[in-house]
């Protein structure tokens, strides 16, 4: 009687460890299950590969310092020209004639920041130049002053200026016209 119960205790001790030892089997053993584990982990590691791509290497202090002056000339070129133009605005609706000094100081303030302006933002270039018309600019220093306005008026205002986060292909064509339009007029009025 006394060999019964260390049978049974042994018995149960047994069938305790079997059932702790397939319940710790979480890995498949057979040949499908551990080609479907490589194949994740594989695709785990192909994605890990293309974060750290994506996040590319870090910037260097001399890009960093030139991404700052880059977007301090921008900012100073867009209020330098919506202050020009709002002076040439004021001076066209006194309806009397602009003194040249005024115009010639006004056009080469205005060439100077729509020059560095290209020069810093990056826009795309058109693909055919045969298909770009240059802008008329003959006429008398009041209509090309007032021509100056617009197109300083429709470059500021454009939704791309106004908001940089937004890139729109279409967009940024006409932004590229509008400041080749202020580049040439401004360059013209120079001159005059």
């Amino acid at each position: 009687m006394k060999a019964a119960p260390i049978i049974a205790f042994l018995l149960i001790c047994f069938l305790v460890s079997v059932a702790d030892v397939y319940s710790q089997g979480t890995r498949t053993t057979n040949a499908g299950g551990r080609m479907a584990d490589f194949e994740n982990q594989r695709r785990k590691a192909d994605r890990d590969s293309m974060d750290r791509e994506m996040r590319g290497k870090k910037p260097t202090k001399e890009e960093l310092q030139n991404a700052a002056r880059i977007r301090a000339e921008t900012k100073e070129d867009l209020e330098g020209m919506q202050q020009t133009y709002n002076e040439i605005v004021v001076k066209l609706n006194e309806n009397v004639t602009v003194p040249p000094a005024f115009v010639t100081e006004a056009a080469n303030k205005v060439n100077k920041h729509a020059t560095r302006l290209r020069a810093n933002i990056a826009l795309p270039k058109p693909e055919k130049e045969e298909d770009e018309k240059p802008p008329d600019i003959s006429g008398d220093t009041r209509k090309l002053l007032r021509d100056l306005c617009l197109k300083i008026y429709d470059f500021l205002m454009d939704p791309m200026i106004e908001n940089p986060q937004v890139f729109d292909l279409e967009s940024a064509a006409k932004v590229r016209a509008s400041l080749e339009s202020v580049i040439a007029i401004s360059g013209k009025l120079k001159s005059t």
